[in-house]
């Protein structure tokens, strides 16, 4: 059966595979990841091709394997490797900046509360997220097959698209050798893209049938792929004995010819011309491929008699009266595609799910589509007609005007523009922010200008939160450590510029793990909790707190001197000594915490000399019996 997975048992002495492999990138900076992968998938094939593998261990070394491979058919990404986000930011760079939408991605994790996979698939272009403990042996060759059935898919109809275009191209003009060639080459394209396969082959017929030559000479008259070069050449020239033996039976016999790799399709059109087509498959074909190949060859028969008979209605011009009837039917046929065009035109801006808006030269709406009327909460009745100024805020109605008359004036350098910072009005007064695209026509009636809309609330407000979780320790709501040595690191940039004092406060909770055995770690959790919340109330609006590890945290004291940062590290050690901290099944919980301080000074002017110098000092408050504040040394 066509498409049917096997686990292929291994020959020896020979390939044991008959197609050329799909190419599969793994990207992980874990080795183990890598050579699991390939033990799970080492047997895997998918119509007859078997896998390769290429491998990177971050993403740096994956963009340049990107670069040098344009037929990779899946990626398995890791996530997390020399940050955070590096896999999330390979995507956008493969979709964007390699302009790759083939190649099929998914997403692995070892860590998935870190990027959210909801949040993931909506955000990103990619066709799967899993974490890696569920990819089991059975779900990763589920997954695997999945992606290449589906960029088989993609493959497959980009060459029936290029092909299709081809073909219209010709046929659109009057028969020439130009036009005859492209032609020829859309069949070429047509026939590999029916079958999935690449685009080696060759179009060949008798010179008698393009008149000129002795009639039993063959001419290439387009090729592709490895015979790209033959084109325009005499095949007894150019082309190896065994492809010319095949190619004068198909002629000879006046039938298909198939090989197992090698294949030729005789072609017969209405007016008795004749033409074969070699093309070389990377596997049998089976009886489908063969039943939609002969029903290709029907239309392609037809499609050169069309073209061809082109040419003989050029050269009869000089019959006015058929020239007339060929000219009103095809007025009848453009009249009915141009009816059929805004049929589907109108059914597109209907179904659309963003907001389609036009509006004529005097900024008059005269198209409103269902996606608007949702979006702005207006009829299309109420609007068309109307001033574009009932859907904009006042504060950007002249602003708006001005870009939209400079637009529709067309001195523009491009046709389209995108203000991703529009904001719009609904019917009820509300504002939300919007993206926005413009096209600018050009009609009898004067300059049409159509726009584009998306409300971006949602997606605004879950960029918002993302950065928010980005910045903040999940449990407590403090900073997390990379936001507060940002905000650390700039605070003592101003102070040295200013020269005004900074310190730093560096705190551990004191026997913290008894805390959790004894307890569990949910009373350790509301211990941590309860501890922010005394800092806050103890601390000034300006100071930042920070959570710095397990159950150390870090206080950043601005426009704050050494002998102030003391008095408030021993005000906040006492307020935290006696203060209730969690209910227990054993009373009321209280704990202390040890303080080391340190300010910046001559000796400690950077941020990581006086977080280093406030953690010696917290190191030596813990050794000198803990619930205390010791003083970093060499500290003015």
């Amino acid at each position: 059966m066509a498409g049917k997975i096997v686990f292929a048992k291994k020959k020896h002495g020979e390939d044991a595979h008959w197609g050329r492999p799909w190419t599969i990138l793994i990207v992980d900076d874990e080795p183990e990841v890598h050579s699991v992968t390939r033990l799970a998938l080492r047997d895997v094939t998918y119509k007859e091709r078997p896998l390769q593998f290429l491998e990177a261990y971050s993403a740096g070394e994956a963009r340049k394997i990107l670069a040098e491979h344009n037929d990779i058919a899946l990626i398995l990404l890791d996530v997390v490797m020399e940050t955070d986000d590096a896999g999330l930011l390979l995507v956008d760079e493969i979709r964007s900046n390699f302009g790759n939408r083939k190649s099929r991605i998914v997403l692995r994790t070892g860590q998935p509360g870190q990027a959210p996979e909801k949040e993931i698939i909506v955000r990103y272009d990619i066709n799967d997220y899993k974490a890696k403990t569920e990819l089991t042996q059975e779900r990763l060759f589920t997954t695997v097959v999945s992606a290449l059935r589906s960029y088989d898919d993609i493959i497959a109809l980009d060459f029936n698209r290029q092909g299709l275009e081809r073909i219209v191209a010709a046929s659109a003009s009057l028969f020439q050798v130009r036009s005859m060639e492209m032609f020829a080459s859309g069949v070429l394209t047509q026939v590999s893209g029916v079958l999935g396969c690449g685009e080696d082959g060759i179009l060949a017929m008798r010179r008698g049938d393009l008149g000129g030559g002795h009639p039993d000479d063959l001419y290439v008259m387009a090729a592709a792929g490895r015979y790209q070069c033959m084109i325009n050449q005499p095949a007894e020239a150019c082309v190896n004995h065994e492809i010319a033996q095949l190619v004068s039976q198909a002629l000879f016999e006046k039938r298909h010819l198939y090989d197992r790799s090698k294949n030729c399709l005789y072609l017969r059109t209405p007016n008795d011309r004749e033409m074969a087509v070699f093309f070389r498959t990377d596997r049998p074909l089976t009886a489908l491929d063969r039943q939609l190949l002969e029903v290709l060859c029907v239309n392609i028969s037809i499609g050169l008699d069309n073209v061809q008979m082109c040419e003989s209605l050029s050269d009869m011009n000089h019959n006015l009266e058929r020239l007339v009837d060929e000219r009103t039917q095809e007025l009848d046929i453009k009249r009915l595609e141009a009816e059929a065009a805004t049929r589907r035109l109108r059914g597109i801006i209907e179904l659309a799910q963003d907001a389609i808006i036009s509006v004529d030269a005097g900024h008059r709406i005269t198209l409103f589509n269902p996606a608007a009327e949702r979006m702005f909460g207006w009829s299309a009745a109420e609007c068309v007609g109307q001033s574009l100024n009932i859907l904009l805020p006042e504060d950007v109605m002249t602003s708006h005007a001005s870009v939209v008359a400079r637009f529709a004036s067309g001195k523009n350098d491009a046709n389209e523009v995108a203000r991703p910072e529009l904001r719009g009005r609904r019917r009820s007064g509300e504002v939300f922010p919007a993206e926005i695209s413009i096209s600018r026509l050009c009609t009898g009636q004067g300059v049409v200008l159509t726009a584009m809309i998306r409300d971006v609330t949602q997606r605004r407000a879950m960029e918002q939160e993302l950065r928010r979780l980005a910045a903040t320790d999940s449990l407590t709501g403090v900073s997390n450590r990379r936001c507060f040595l940002d905000a650390a690191s700039q605070e003592f940039a101003v102070s040295e510029e200013s020269l005004r004092p900074v310190s730093v406060l560096m705190m551990d909770v004191d026997y913290f793990k008894r805390i959790n055995d004894g307890f569990g770690h949910a009373v350790g959790d509301q211990v941590l909790c309860a501890l922010v919340d005394v800092c806050r109330m103890s601390l000034r609006s300006d100071d930042l707190i920070g959570r710095y590890g397990g159950e150390e945290f870090v206080i950043l004291l601005p426009n704050t001197d050494h002998e102030m940062a003391c008095v408030m590290a021993e005000y906040l050690r006492a307020q935290i000594a006696g203060t209730k901290m969690a209910s227990t099944v054993k009373g009321p919980l209280y704990c202390s915490v040890s303080i080391g301080v340190a300010s910046r000074s001559a000796q400690t002017s950077g941020v990581d000399d006086v977080l280093m110098a406030a953690d010696d000092a917290l190191y030596r408050a813990k050794a000198a019996g803990r619930n205390r504040v010791e003083v970093a040394r060499n500290t003015s």
